[in-house]
């Protein structure tokens, strides 16, 4: 009998294909990976790191074919690390934020014109095209991190466009796009929606609650009257993110520095004592402001200090110092 015809050796090809596919891909899902690249990303937030990074691992060692890899909801208080929480899931998950596309929901509105930037327009109007997701999905052939940043906000009711695509979505794994009406599969997405409802209640229990299973639980219960049924029953895990003490929102406005200093192609090697107060302000700075209105702070207080360092001096390797209300930089000298 020739082997194309033999069950035995068909199934041999079968198995070895299958190998090779997992070999091919590239997506980790570890969860103490998951969980560091998330601790290293967002401070203060270790109990819904872990809590995430667990249930990422678990849920896609089981995953079926019919739905995404996962639906999460992060709620709680602004400035927690949400949407950083996406990022980090993103790069330790599939490598990089590139695999992330971010949804600003309070810009899209709630009707159906905004829904159209996502999913596209019919090709029969001047100017439609397929829309971000559409064409996210098609680039990433249907893998990577979808977050809908406030959803709430397009999405107060799931009646809205967006409500009743996000309820697809996350049921089947599959959207249409209007441009050309093409089918796009997202099995190997994990959608993550963030959301700033019920904040004082959320933030008040995940300062009582340290079990994350029974942190869940009190989350539905609280956001059961926001949210619609619908919503709740298609999410695999509702969680909160809770209040910064001061001392993680000094090491947020730290991470925040590094990164601007980073962006400035200079390197901190040490600080003077009086550098510390200029983490202290910042961490006032979170109780009168936003996180990004934190680092808008940062760049008035610092950015000139980076561009004189880098333009007159040529210093990339530098010793910080404060002065009250402006950054003060000196060398370090060359890397021994």
């Amino acid at each position: 009998m020739s082997l194309i015809k033999n069950p035995e050796f068909l199934s041999k090809v079968s198995e070895r294909m299958k190998q090779v596919a997992l070999e091919k891909d590239t997506r980790r899902f570890d969860a103490a990976t998951i969980a560091q690249k998330i601790k290293s990303r967002v401070i203060g937030q270790d109990l819904i790191a872990d809590t995430i990074a667990s249930f990422v691992a678990r849920k896609a060692a089981r995953r079926n074919k019919k739905g995404t890899i996962a639906n999460i909801l992060i709620s709680g208080p602004t400035g927690t690390g949400k949407s950083e929480m996406a990022k980090a899931v993103s790069e330790a998950v599939f490598g990089s934020e590139e695999f992330m596309l971010q949804v600003d929901c309070g810009n899209m509105g709630t009707s159906e014109s905004g829904l159209a930037a996502l999913i596209g327009a019919p090709a029969v109007y001047q100017g439609s095209s397929r829309g971000s997701l559409a064409e996210y999905l098609t680039k990433t052939k249907g893998e990577g991190v979808i977050l809908f940043d406030e959803y709430e906000k397009a999405a107060p009711t799931k009646d809205a466009p967006l409500g009743k695509m996000l309820l697809k979505l996350m049921d089947e794994a599959k959207l249409q796009s209007q441009y050309d009406m093409s089918v796009l599969d997202a099995t190997g997405c994990i959608v993550i929606l963030t959301s700033n409802l019920k904040q004082k209640e959320l933030a008040e229990i995940a300062k009582q609650i340290s079990d994350a299973d029974e942190l869940e639980l009190a989350c539905k219960r609280i956001l059961g009257d926001a949210m619609a049924p619908e919503f709740l029953e298609r999410l695999d895990l509702v969680t909160t993110t809770g209040p910064l003490d001061p001392e993680s929102m000094a090491k947020i406005v730290m991470l925040h520095f590094e990164r601007l200093a980073k962006s400035h192609d200079v390197t901190v090697v040490d600080v003077k004592p009086a550098f510390f107060d200029l983490l202290v302000a910042g961490a006032e700075k979170f109780g009168q402001t936003s996180a990004r209105g934190v680092i808008r702070w940062l760049g008035k207080a610092c950015d000139d200090a980076f561009i004189d360092a880098v333009n007159e001096h040529h210093w990339h390797r530098v010793i910080a110092d404060w002065n009250g209300t402006r950054l003060i930089l000196s060398d370090a000298g060359p890397e021994n």
